[in-house]
């Protein structure tokens, strides 16, 4: 089978890391990049043997792209992932894919028009320790689960390049930066959380630089931190009737300790791969499916109800032009 023919929209950190990964495999191939930063572009370009786009529409014109891989600023996601579904390309996002539910739900309406795949990344739910240990779960050895703890947090002062990340034009903020893994994590585990309360440090320009929040339903407590003031653990707790699990990176899905109350223990772990989840993806295109069995419509949907209703009680706002729909 021929290597399926990327089109990456982006030349940043991430989209290097990714296609470091990605273009040593038969399966993948990067074929056209287009990215504002020109120069970026051009360097990814000449690495990997891709063509530079001058614009959005010139990829998407090729019959060369077999899907689309994103990775811009999430205040540009909408407009480019709405513009390739519409295009009947097939999309994979950085997270968060939007801002808000509602231009969620219409990139989801037009996927389900067009019969287009669409899906953001979200690593940890193509993680092997994290599918075996769902597995575990699963079969009630654990237990019931009874809470979740887990952080996230770097010193964004640290960081001078990345501007972006306190930048409200660019939907700058902790909470989109870490919190969105907090989030998808404490719902892929639970039934239907709420959220129960917010603390939230914001700067003058309105970006937020520090949450805490709890996320409940009726049998578990999820008290999840995000924080751009320092180095946090980046580590989730879960607590069973029989076990407490440990997820070290738990972002990333590739390691779990388990100690059971009886004195039993047990550890999985395996290197991280971007790998693992654009395989997944490449054949959940080629088997024409619209949504990813990993990370579901209905689970980013309630990922980004959760968000907006912590925006809400933290009193974390965008620019109003970022929230908008495009018809």
């Amino acid at each position: 089978m021929k290597p399926f023919q990327w089109g990456f929209i982006g030349s940043g950190h991430i989209v290097r890391k990714v296609a470091r990964t990605i273009a040593q495999t038969e399966q993948h191939s990067i074929s056209k990049i287009y990215s504002r930063n020109i120069n970026s572009s051009k360097l990814l370009a000449e690495k990997y043997n891709a063509i530079v786009c001058d614009s959005v529409d010139e990829m998407l014109n090729s019959s060369e792209i077999d899907g689309v891989y994103i990775a811009t600023p999430q205040s540009s996601h909408y407009q480019y992932i709405t513009k390739c579904l519409s295009a009947r390309k097939p999309v994979f996002c950085e997270k968060p894919a939007v801002i808000n539910v509602k231009q969620l739900n219409h990139c989801i309406d037009i996927a389900q028009k067009n019969g287009v795949y669409f899906s953001s990344v979200m690593s940890y739910k193509y993680g092997p320790a994290y599918i075996k240990l769902k597995n575990i779960i699963k079969n009630g050895s654990l237990g019931q689960l009874k809470s979740i703890y887990a952080d996230f947090g770097y010193d964004v002062a640290a960081m001078p390049k990345r501007v972006r990340l306190i930048d409200p034009d660019c939907a700058g903020g902790v909470l989109f930066e870490m919190g969105v893994y907090l989030v998808s994590f404490a719902n892929d585990l639970c039934g239907n959380l709420t959220v129960d309360s917010v603390k939230s440090e914001i700067l003058a320009n309105g970006v937020d630089i520090y949450d805490e929040f709890r996320l409940t339903d009726s049998n578990v407590n999820c008290d999840l931190v995000c924080s751009f003031k320092k180095v946090l653990t980046a580590e989730a707790k879960l607590s069973f009737e029989n076990a407490e699990v440990i997820l070290p990176a738990f972002y990333r899905g590739c390691h779990y300790n388990i100690e059971y109350y009886n004195g039993e223990k047990e550890m999985c772990e395996y290197d991280f791969s971007y790998q693992n989840q654009f395989d997944v993806v490449i054949k959940e295109i080629r088997d024409n499916r619209i949504q990813s069995e990993r990370n579901s419509f209905d689970s980013m949907r309630k990922e980004l109800e959760l968000l907006d209703s912590i925006r809400k009680k933290g009193n974390i706002i965008y620019p109003s032009m970022l929230e908008q729909i495009i018809l």
